[in-house]
This record gives C-alpha cells, structure tokens and sequence, in this order.
C-alpha cells in the first residue's frame, strides 16, 4: 500500500511546484503561516500525522520569525508599545501646557501692563469751584493762617471727596491748626484710600508723639513702643521713599533738633538743600508767572532807571524784558545786572534759559548775561 506521494507527484509537471509555492495560500492554515511541510500529509485522518502538526503549529510562529526567507510585515502590521504610547502623549501634553502657560503669560503681562497705563487717568481733575477754593486754601496756607486753610480744604472734600491727596491736605492742615482729633481722622483716611500714605503715617507718628508729651505719666506703662524712635523712623520712611524731595530732609533735620541731635540735624538739612530743586520755589515760579504775562501782553513803556535801586529780583527781571521788547537795550543790561544780584546764581540762569528772552540772546548789550554758566 502506497500512502506517500512527492511533491511532485501531486503537483503534475514538475516546473509548477516553485509557482505554487510562492502563490497566495488557500489553506486556512497556510495563511496563519505554517510551513510547507505540513502540506506534504493529504491524509488529514492520519492521527500521528495530526498530532505533529498541531506540535508543529504551536511551534511555527517562532519558526517564522527566526527564518530569514519568511515574508516580511507590511506596514499595517505596525503596532506602538503601550510605554511608547504614554512617552508621547507625555510629551504632547508637555508642550500644550508649555505653549499655554506662554500665551497666558504673555496676555496677562500686556493686561497689567495695559492697566498700569491706564490707572494714572483715572484721577479726577478738580472742577472750576474747587480749583478756586484751593488757590484759597494754599494762599492761606503760606500765610500761615493754617484754620482758614483747612477749612477751605474741608470745603474741597465735601464737593469732590474723590480728589487725590485731599484728606492728607485736610491732615496737614489741621494738624498745625492744632486741631489734632481730626488731622488723626484725615490722616487714618488718607492711609485707608492710600494716598499720600507716607506722609500720613508720619504726621500720625509726631501725633502721638505730642499725645505722649502731654500724658507722660499716664501712657507711660500702656505703650508698647517709644513714640519718639517710632516718629523718627516714620520720617525716615518718608525720606526715603521720595530722596529728591526736600520737605523730608528739612522735617527729619528740624525732628532731629527738637532731640538736641544738632550735628545729625546738619548734616540732614545740608542734603536736604542739595536736593532742593530751585525751580520750584515760590519766587522762582511767581517771576515765570510775570515774564508769561508780559509775553502775553507785551510792555508799552520801561520803568525809570531812578528805581532801579528800590527794586527787587522779579520787578528787575521784568522791567529788563520790557526794555527789550521796546528795543531799549542799554536799560535792559542795567536791569539785568540788578537781578542778578538779588537772585541766586541757579535761579538766575535758570531765569535766563526762559523763552521769553530767546528772541533777545544775541543781543550785544546783553549777551553775557544769557551766557553765563551756572556755579
């Protein structure tokens, strides 16, 4: 009985074998990948036969992909590991929350800085009723007479509450007027609101101060702090919270003379006038009000020089403006040289630089004094 058959003998001529062998499977089981030898058994009944196949089967997989000529995976049959899977969902949430946080940034940053711009606006500019009442109110204040002026600036408070700086005004004001319960309460306002804050805390600071001088025995025990250091702390706060202001110095040096710190009081006060800006005293401004007017309405005569003598810095300034707008040259170099005596070098060269002489610097007659240089 002859149950074994060649390859070829199945296959009719012997050049078809190579062919079908390379040709798509149409076993089910040659296509999962098994071996052309269990193609060799046309007896699937045979038992031994079967049995080495399905040996043979759990073994092919590994066989396959050992063997070299065993044909290669497409490019469907790619698969991503699990661990490749979180590395790169990883990464790309990584970058989504880096370019996020990036773009928030960035809009945040232009929102704050957008309201740092606009913040400055919103200070509400005084009306024509309260302006006026301010003029007063400053007025008063330079002549001392501290009640009137804190009265007008209570009158201010009351139309427009709103106004930066106001309480401390009010504060200030009141405070020399003796009328310490209420500069303490325009002061605490002015901290709440905060605005002019600094000064507000310092002007509370000689409060109690004072507050202490007068109650020594009875608030001795229940201080917690000495009045005095804390007062001068506060003022050196406010010193070093504006150094070009010089109304802090002259407050810590006149603070430190009270104590008897005499050499200390000095040497403050001397930084104090090497800060002090000479374009913003009362003299310097008033004189850059009079040369605006005459600008505005140019002069029709010049003072006689017989009062040259009597006159003091601003009349000099402005009577040598007028003789130089009526051509008057030899009159105007006399005035000038009377200014220059009554004001301080600074001022007088700043005085100088002032548009109102800018038509009149290549005058002969007074060309030197546009010339000269600040000491």
């Amino acid at each position: 009985m002859n149950h074994q058959h060649s390859p070829s003998q199945n296959s009719g001529t012997p050049g078809d074998s190579e062919p079908q062998a390379s040709s798509l499977p149409q076993n089910p089981h040659e296509a999962a990948g098994q071996s052309p030898e269990w193609k060799a058994s046309p007896h699937p009944s045979d038992g031994g036969r079967r049995h080495r196949t399905r040996h043979e089967e759990r073994k092919t997989p590994i066989r396959t992909h050992s063997n070299p000529g065993h044909r290669p995976r497409g490019r469907g049959d790619f698969h991503l590991s699990p661990q490749m899977l979180i590395w790169g969902c990883s990464l790309l949430g990584a970058v989504v929350v880096f370019f996020g946080g990036y773009y928030l940034g960035q809009k945040s940053g232009q929102s704050a800085e957008l309201k740092n711009q606009v913040e400055p606006q919103d200070a509400e500019f005084p009306l024509a009723e309260s302006n006026a009442l301010l003029d007063e109110a400053f007025k008063a204040y330079s002549q001392r007479k501290y009640r009137d002026a804190m009265m007008d600036f209570q009158k201010v408070q009351e139309k427009q509450p709103a106004l930066v700086g106001i309480d401390y005004l009010v504060a200030d004001s009141a405070y020399r007027a003796g009328e310490g319960v209420l500069s303490a309460d325009a002061a605490r306002r002015a901290i709440s609101k905060n605005e002019s804050s600094v000064q507000a805390r310092a002007l509370l600071a000689l409060l109690d101060l004072e507050k202490s001088k007068v109650s020594k025995s009875e608030d001795a025990a229940q201080q917690m702090s000495d009045p005095s250091v804390n007062a001068e702390n506060e003022i050196k706060q406010l010193v070093a919270s504006n150094l070009g202001d010089a109304r802090g110095y002259l407050l810590l040096g006149e603070f430190l003379r009270s104590n008897g710190s005499y050499h200390s009081a000095a040497d403050v006060l001397h930084e104090g006038w090497l800060r002090a800006d000479p374009r913003v005293t009362r003299g310097f401004l008033s004189a850059k009000e009079q040369l605006a007017r005459l600008q505005n309405e140019p002069a029709k005569s010049v003072p006689s020089l017989s009062e040259l003598t009597s006159m003091s810095g601003e009349q000099a300034l402005v009577a040598a403006l007028a003789s130089l707008q009526l051509h008057q040259s030899e009159e105007a170099a006399s005035f000038l040289g009377r200014a220059k005596e009554l004001y301080a070098p600074e001022v007088f060269q700043e005085l100088m630089r002032d548009s109102a002489f800018a038509d009149y610097k290549a005058d002969l007659q007074c060309k030197s004094y546009f010339e000269q240089k600040a000491n």
